[in-house]
């Protein structure tokens, strides 16, 4: 009866004990594959930054070295800003303006480029760079026609503990396909990934196109604060 009683005392103990290591590895395994998509990031955005600088010397100088300036901009806060696990939402949009401003000083007058935010919440943290592939993919893959707008519209609303982000650029298969050849790139497929381990069953992704549109819509439905 004593063996039994004890036997009956320490079964639970280890029940307990293995599902403390057993959540102890889950957060391991979380954090370090965390960890490699985040360093994914890094040489996927390095290698577009100097392509696009590359492009412009010779032809415009001027606007190479101003791109030049943001680019080191972008760097910086790469390397100081992305460390940690999350990172101050206005940091992260300032960081999106900044891109953005340099591909529209790439782009020119040729394409539309528009980006429209809207932040009501104080303090509000977000994934560093979790936004940025999207941003990426539609300059990327825009389109480059000639009687028509060329076009990348870009909206952020975040208010009520929820970030709604769309993006919408336009597209011509040919160009999507002689570049998606070119480079598989690891961008949407990281994002993925990247949502589904930070925030699980909190955020909604939603890609539609059209034969000329490509629209990606997102939402982050908590957002952790100071």
């Amino acid at each position: 009866a004593y063996f039994l009683l004890s036997f009956a005392y320490i079964l639970p103990i280890e029940a307990t004990k293995n599902k403390r290591k057993y959540e102890q590895l889950e957060h391991e395994r979380m954090t370090a594959e965390l960890q490699y998509l985040k360093a994914q990031i890094n040489p996927h955005f390095l290698f577009n930054g100097i392509n696009s600088v590359y492009h412009l010397i010779g032809q415009d100088d001027t606007l190479a070295k101003n791109s030049l300036l943001r680019f080191s901009d972008l760097l910086r806060y790469q390397l100081y800003e992305c460390n940690a696990d999350f990172t101050d939402l206005e940091k992260e949009i300032s960081y999106l303006e900044d891109y953005v401003a340099m591909e529209k000083i790439r782009k020119g007058d040729d394409v539309d480029i528009q980006f429209v935010v809207e932040n009501e919440l104080e303090n509000a943290k977000i994934a560093p760079l979790l936004l940025m592939p999207f941003v990426e993919n539609a300059f990327k893959y825009l389109s480059d026609f000639d009687e028509k707008a060329n076009e990348v519209h870009i909206t952020l609303h975040a208010k009520a503990a929820q970030i709604e982000f769309t993006i919408e650029n336009t597209y011509e298969r040919e160009i999507v396909e002689q570049r998606s050849n070119k480079s598989k790139g690891i961008g949407l497929e990281n994002v993925r990934k990247r949502l589904a381990l930070i925030y699980p069953e909190q955020h909604d992704l939603q890609t539609a196109q059209t034969e000329e549109h490509f629209q990606v819509s997102l939402t982050i439905n908590t957002i952790n604060t100071k």
